[in-house]
């Protein structure tokens, strides 16, 4: 497969990148910054802005499927608007390069908690953190309004880090996951791992899905 990947040297995105590449698949990287990004077998790098739609559009023809791993500083007291212009010029280039299938990586904070609650209800945030996090839960809310692409939104569990790649996980729909103590996480490696399953293995096409343990 080959897959273009917004957001290649992020937290997330790295990880994602470096699964798909250990599975034998063709990455081409997007980044802000390319000498954030060296070169690898089966690896380009794009440097480019989500904001110039034309250019991204055409940098992504070819590819099989788009991969969006994308996210603004998060203390930019503008990261709610930019979060949503971001995301709509990104489905826009989509659409205009000719590809079908896109993979966005959403957020957490619109699982449902097992007490009934979304987790930004239950969270004590401040001002910008919520601004992204309802942003996120309203790209979420346009992507199940679009019919003619084949889109996956993965929110992860409520806590992500970097951990180990285990391959072991569970996974949901719209309610958070959590473990016997209540807890809920999960590591950007397995996160990666399931992404990549999903693109490899379609199983939540038009829908979001959640990974934990």
């Amino acid at each position: 497969m080959k897959i273009f990947l917004v957001g290649a040297t992020g937290n997330i995105g790295a990880c994602i990148r470096e699964e798909a590449l250990s599975r034998g698949h063709t990455v081409t990287g997007m980044t802000r910054d390319a000498s954030k990004l060296a070169p690898a077998e089966r690896l380009s790098v794009y440097e480019g802005d989500v904001m110039d739609r034309s250019s991204l559009a055409e940098a992504m023809k070819g590819h099989d499927a788009v991969v969006v791993s994308h996210g603004n500083p998060p203390d930019d007291p503008k990261i709610g608007p930019k979060t949503i212009l971001a995301a709509d010029s990104i489905l826009d280039a989509v659409r205009d390069a000719g590809i079908k299938r896109v993979f966005w990586v959403g957020g957490a904070g619109s699982l449902i908690t097992p007490d009934g609650k979304r987790v930004f209800d239950a969270m004590e945030l401040p001002d910008w953190a919520r601004s992204a996090i309802w942003a996120m839960a309203a790209h979420l809310m346009h992507l199940q309004t679009i019919t003619d692409l084949d889109w996956t939104f993965l929110s992860p569990s409520q806590g992500i880090a970097s951990g180990k790649r285990t391959g072991k996980f569970r996974l949901g729909l719209d309610d958070l996951i959590v473990d016997e103590k209540g807890e809920s996480f999960i590591s950007y490696q397995d996160f990666a791992v399931a992404t990549l399953d999903e693109l490899e293995n379609p199983q939540h096409i038009r829908q979001r899905f959640t990974a934990g343990y």
